[in-house]
């Protein structure tokens, strides 16, 4: 196993803290919350929409070949999910 991923599987940390989550607005490295930003959120590590956006910054995707920080695309348009090659690349390289 990598050093990196070893790293975050003993912190419990999921990767995709490392960016701002566009759902609840929290912070990098901060945890989410609900909307209100009263508390924080247990049941799940992070909200999808920020694993979306770590996806999308972090990982070339392998079926449209965009660069990192730019949305998936399918017939020149963007789309609002990535490509499930990119969610594995980004996986992998974390």
């Amino acid at each position: 196993m990598p050093d990196d991923i070893r790293a975050i599987s003993r912190t419990g940390q999921h990767p995709a803290l490392a960016v701002t989550c566009p759902h609840c607005g929290a912070h990098d490295r901060a945890p989410c919350t609900t909307r209100s930003g009263r508390r924080r959120i247990t049941d799940a590590p992070v909200h999808p929409a920020r694993i979306t956006a770590w996806v999308i910054a972090t990982a070339v995707c392998p079926a449209c070949q965009v660069a990192p920080g730019t949305p998936c695309r399918v017939g020149g348009r963007a789309i609002p999910e990535p490509h499930p090659q990119r969610v594995q690349e980004a996986e992998v390289t974390a």
